[in-house]
This record gives C-alpha cells, sequence and structure tokens, in this order.
C-alpha cells in the first residue's frame, strides 16, 4: 500500500491496479471460470478493497461462487459459470480501479447520536422521528406484491433511507451517525451491505450509494419495538412539530401513496 499521512489517505500503487484491471479484464472476457483464476481474483480484490470505498459489498457474489467450487471438490482448473450478477459486481470493480493509483481516505469519524428512529408498520408505512420531529409516509396498499419478495425487511430498509434522506437534505456530510431501528435484520444487513429478501437489498445499495456521496457512515443500532418513538409514525400517528418536507427521489416517491406526507396529529 501506499500512505499519505499528512493528507491521511491509503492508497494502492499503479503497478498493482494495472495487475487487478487485468485479472478483471480477463474474467469479464469469459463466460466460464476456472477455480483457480476465480481464488487469484479474489485475493487481489481483497487486498484492494481497503482503499476502495464501499469495496465489501461488491465481493459477496465472488466468495460464494468460489465458496460453491470449493464445497464441490471442484479441480482447481474445472470451468464453471458465473451469472449476471456476479459480472455487474465485477464491472464494478473494473470502473474503480481506474487509472493509476487509487487512493482513499482514511480519516475516522466519531459516531453522532443525531436522535434518529425509524420504523415501518406492514399495515400502513414508514415513520421517521428526529430529534422531538416526525414524519409519515404512507405504502400503497399493494406494496407486498410489487415485486422481489418484499416484506416487513423491505419496509423496514426503506425507513432508514428516507430517515437518511431527512438528515442529508439539511447539508449533514462527511460524517458517521446512528440510525435506530427495531427490525435485527435490516440493523445487521444495512453494513453488511445485503440481506436475502432482493428488494431489501435494493434499498440498501441506495443507502450505500448515499454515504459514499455524502462521506457519511451509518451505525445502526437496535431499539426495542415498545421504546421506539417511530412506532407512532409508521402507523399514521404523529404530533407536532412535523419534519420539513423533502423531495424524495423517483423511485424512492414511488413507494408512496401521492401526498403520502401525513398532517400532524392524524390518529
Amino acid at each position: 500500500y501506499l500512505f499519505s499521512i499528512f493528507d491521511r489517505r491509503a492508497g494502492l500503487p499503479a503497478v498493482k491496479v494495472a495487475t487487478y484491471r487485468a485479472d478483471i479484464d480477463a474474467w469479464l472476457s469469459q463466460s466460464v471460470h476456472r477455480l483457480e483464476d476465480s481464488q487469484r481474483l479474489l485475493g487481489r480484490l481483497l487486498h484492494a478493497s481497503p482503499v476502495v470505498l464501499d469495496a465489501p459489498r461488491h465481493l459477496t457474489r465472488l466468495i460464494g461462487f468460489v465458496n460453491i467450487a470449493v464445497r464441490s471438490n471442484a479441480h482447481p482448473r474445472a470451468q464453471r459459470h458465473g451469472s449476471a450478477a456476479l459480472d455487474k459486481d465485477i464491472e464494478w470493480w473494473r470502473e474503480h480501479l481506474c487509472g493509476e493509483e487509487v487512493w482513499r481516505s482514511i480519516s475516522q469519524y466519531a459516531p453522532k447520536d443525531i436522535n434518529l428512529f425509524v420504523d415501518a408498520s406492514s399495515d400502513w408505512g414508514v415513520g421517521i422521528w428526529w430529534d422531538g420531529h416526525s414524519a409519515s409516509y404512507r405504502l400503497h396498499p399493494d406494496w407486498r406484491s410489487r415485486g422481489d419478495g418484499r416484506d416487513i425487511q423491505f419496509a423496514e430498509a426503506l425507513a432508514i433511507e428516507v430517515g437518511l434522506l431527512h438528515v442529508l437534505s439539511t447539508g449533514f456530510r462527511s460524517a458517521a451517525l446512528v440510525v435506530y431501528t427495531d427490525n435485527t435484520g435490516v440493523q445487521f444487513g444495512v453494513p453488511r451491505g445485503r440481506m436475502r429478501n432482493a428488494a431489501a437489498t435494493s434499498v440498501i445499495d441506495r443507502i450505500h450509494a448515499l454515504q459514499v456521496d455524502r462521506d457519511v457512515v451509518i451505525h445502526t443500532r437496535r431499539v426495542a419495538s415498545a421504546d421506539n418513538p417511530a412506532d407512532g409514525p409508521s402507523r399514521g400517528i404523529r404530533k407536532e412539530p412535523g419534519l420539513p418536507t423533502i423531495v424524495l427521489p423517483a423511485l424512492v416517491a414511488a413507494e408512496f401513496l401521492p401526498h403520502w406526507q401525513s398532517p400532524a396529529g392524524r390518529r
């Protein structure tokens, strides 16, 4: 690795970037892959991951591909087909291991508790409670049937995304923040970068993109459902003062009914 203590940055030398990029190009030029080649590529991407922002969630499919081959006692030169999703991850690496040296800031942000709580109700929608202010968003009644096996974890992940969007709308950036949720799956799924539910993983992908864009790190923490102040807003019940209305990205707004932010005091 390369280090710049003054700038608080770590990097990957140009010669390694070129070598890793050549392996990536070789992978993408083929539809089948040998175990030994897959293991070599995985080792190199693992080595690069500390200096590539948001890298871990783009390694899980390659790790799974290698693990399946190893568990099946495949010969090192036996060839296996990958998948479109795996190739998409490798293409992501190609985009991020470009140019010459690759650098990343190694500045550490202490988690900041801003009293941000989120929740979701399968019967109503999403609720946000931020430092005494709340907002409610009404999901479409047929939200579960809109594809990708949507379940409550999708709605809980969506709550984190909407809560984060509220915070970022105030100019918050270059920091680490704590978000409280009462859903254990989402608590661990967000930092891991994916969940078993495909719809929830799509939301987590957007959350991670926001973190990269704003240089923000989310620390999810568990709160008991009975102690979650976002429970009421997630059922359409909220009191003044309300959070300021924000313009949601189109993909997020499409999940909610028109005029989705409920009036204060709805019961």
